[in-house]
């Protein structure tokens, strides 16, 4: 998903899928029409962090954003921050108010984990109106 963070003048991309096709020219034709460029690719959590690399590659300003936990402990080859949210009931602040990403303790982690819940990550986008998230039912 793609949202324009008008008051960064950015683009973030939300669970960041297979730049498959034509979809790597048409991000690219927004980042034109908008002025904005790509600079956030966030992860909201689980496996949705495996097409980061690639977007990195084709996006050279963005930087990877992960949910703790599961991901980080797969050792992703690439750079990024990890969005701690102890005691927070927000991340990633500096896109308010254009973009709020609240955490939420998902599914329950069966696999490879602890059995604990995921961490992952609920988007509300202002201009849409929309609320958002990866594969949790809200």
């Amino acid at each position: 998903m793609l949202v324009h963070i008008p008051s960064k003048n950015a683009l973030a991309i939300l669970n960041p899928s297979e730049l498959k096709g034509d979809v790597e020219k048409h991000i690219h034709d927004v980042e034109a029409a908008t002025g904005a460029t790509v600079q956030y690719l966030v992860s909201p959590g689980d496996w949705h962090w495996v097409f980061i690399e690639a977007h990195l590659k084709a996006f050279p300003h963005a930087k990877a954003y992960l949910a703790p936990g599961r991901v980080p402990s797969k050792a992703p080859a690439f750079e990024y921050t990890i969005l701690e949210y102890e005691n927070k009931t927000t991340v990633l602040d500096e896109l308010a108010p254009d973009l709020i990403v609240v955490p939420f303790q998902g599914c329950i982690n069966t696999e490879d984990g602890d059995g604990g819940a995921r961490h992952e990550f609920i988007f509300y986008i202002k201009a849409a109106k929309a609320v958002a998230n990866a594969d949790s039912f809200l």
